[in-house]
């Protein structure tokens, strides 16, 4: 086992210790946050899972397991006459920190887009952990019940649906602060370090503060009824699932007209009009709509609303994806990769070839076998005279076999005049 594979030790001049574990799919040798802890004063741990097994057990005999990070942590903290420490992370590293804060009395905990129970549908721990059959997974209650920490933070999205889930699961505590923040959705550290210098927070112990006076906290911190969070969050496991049952329809109506917080009812109503687009179409572009008017940030509802925004007109449905556009810049992993692809369409279907492309191509950048976005780009690529480019996008030059160019296409590129 080569040690710098699992974790990394920063030297600093005091005797705080922070321990940062990673997050998951960081790569053997490489650890999340050891950029931006750099200039940090406190010795840093930076510990890495890279077979994404939670920090709890391994898959092959030269892996980590839990009591190689337990013994890490231990060694290291005796070694440095540690007096102060910090257990820190996101996602999987979340989990990380909480486990492994809890059974070291740390002073401060902060975990950033926790699962609490482990192996939900549609999680990422569900995802990205190669189970076994022999797996033990610890009990977080026990560790938590147990253990002298004195303050755990817990920052979670209030838009990630699993997320505001798993905190309902979390115990009530005096020592325990949760935060649902506003707006952001399940990765929040690069939210961070853009707003404010995360070593200097961590060293000067106000990283709690410094989150708190940069982001708003959601008004979903008030809802008691836990009920409504397993609601939305079953209507999510069956959009993802890709079936809706009467039973989960009705339960987002009542949750709707129960909750105190007027984030959950958004939400409640976005997964409601998403559940309704097929067999209520009509209804679904109501509820699509009154969620874009009050709560414009909840990208899940946009390739729907853009879909259903063409029953009225093509001209609607492009102000709906221009609008989306303004507020949400998708991404490879994001799940609302797909507004991209309904902006493309609409601006295709109103013969704005020049501008299809460049929508058009950041959507075939992260989905490179989408057909109908090749089909579109060779079309756009025709339309203004780019003939390369348009048999670049086209698959098998089918498309460019049925275009009454095709010939004279052929003719240009292999440099003979028409």
């Amino acid at each position: 086992m080569t040690d710098s594979s699992f974790y990394k030790l920063q030297n600093g001049n005091t005797n705080d210790l922070i321990v940062a574990f990673s997050a998951a799919t960081v790569p053997k040798g490489k650890f999340s946050f050891s950029s931006v802890l750099a200039t940090s004063r406190s010795n840093v741990l930076y510990l890495n899972c890279p077979h994404n097994s939670w920090y709890i057990n391994k898959l092959d005999e030269d892996e980590a397991d839990f009591e190689y990070y337990k013994n890490i942590i231990k060694n290291v903290i005796e070694k440095k006459n540690i007096t102060h420490t910090t257990f820190f992370g996101g996602s999987m590293g979340a989990y990380g920190a909480l486990l492994y804060g809890a059974l070291f009395n740390a002073d401060v905990i902060h975990c950033f887009g926790l699962e609490y129970e482990l192996f939900t549908p549609h999680s990422n721990s569900k995802k990205y952990f190669i189970t076994k059959p022999d797996i033990i997974v610890p009990d977080l209650s026990h560790f938590l019940a147990s253990s002298k920490f004195k303050s755990l933070n817990l920052f979670y999205g209030e838009r990630c649906i699993v997320d505001l889930y798993q905190s309902s699961l979390i115990p009530a505590m005096d020592r325990i602060n949760k935060y649902p923040l506003r707006d952001l959705t399940h990765s929040i550290p690069p939210s961070l370090i853009e707003r404010f210098d995360i070593a200097e927070a961590l060293d000067n112990k106000d990283l709690h503060s410094k989150v708190l006076n940069f982001f708003h906290v959601g008004d979903s911190i008030n809802e008691k009824k836990h009920i409504i969070y397993r609601v939305v969050y079953k209507a999510y496991v069956e959009l993802e699932s890709g079936y809706s049952s009467q039973l989960t329809i009705n339960q987002l109506k009542a949750s709707i007209a129960n909750t105190d917080s007027c984030s959950l009812k958004f939400l409640c109503m976005a997964y409601l009009g998403l559940l309704l687009e097929r067999t209520s179409p009509l209804k679904s572009l109501e509820l699509l709509n009154n969620v874009k008017s009050n709560s414009p940030h909840i990208s899940e509802i946009y390739p729907s609303l853009i879909r259903l925004g063409r029953i009225s007109s093509i001209d609607y449905s492009l102000e709906i994806s221009e609008f989306a556009l303004q507020f949400h810049k998708p991404m490879q992993l994001d799940l609302q990769i797909d507004i991209l692809y309904q902006h493309s369409l609409n601006l295709f279907r109103k013969k704005k070839f020049e501008e299809v492309i460049e929508p058009a191509l950041e959507f075939h950048r992260y989905r490179k076998n989408h057909n109908h976005i090749k089909y579109m780009l060779a079309i756009s690529f025709l339309e203004l005279n780019d003939y390369e480019s348009a048999l670049k996008y086209s698959p098998a030059l089918e498309v460019l076999k049925e275009t009454p160019m095709y010939g004279g296409l052929l003719k240009q590129l292999n440099g003979v005049d028409e």
